[in-house]
């Protein structure tokens, strides 16, 4: 009889897992349809001295510890600022039963001189 309760015990955690599973993922997708992808306000020409021969960005200076990205790729006349949110914290390599995460990343590259969005 034990043995019918555990399996019934574990046949139910792993069904209500797949159903956090199925929400987080209908969630992420109605925030995506609402706010993903990427906005251009403004374009910025760079010269094509900037650029490898394979098309990737030269980066300005080299990298030193604690130095911002954008100061790294971009120089300092631009920042990039990086906002995490978290939508659901869950533990995704749980003790028992993986909870599902959800979290939302943000990049703007703004302009130092007049603080523009690019």
């Amino acid at each position: 009889m034990d043995s019918v309760k555990t399996h019934v015990v574990l046949a139910l955690a792993l069904a209500l897992a797949g159903c956090e599973k199925y929400a987080l993922d209908r969630q992420m997708e109605e925030l995506c349809k609402v706010d993903g992808g990427i906005v251009v306000y403004e374009t910025v020409r760079l010269p094509p001295s900037r650029f490898n021969a394979d098309g990737t960005l030269v980066p300005v200076v080299p990298h030193r510890e604690g130095m911002p990205l954008a100061e790294h790729l971009l120089g300092k006349d631009y920042a990039i600022e990086q906002t995490f949110k978290t939508i659901k914290a869950g533990r995704p390599f749980g003790k028992m039963f993986s909870e599902g995460r959800l979290e939302r990343y943000q990049a703007v590259v703004r302009r130092i001189s007049d603080q523009k969005v690019l």
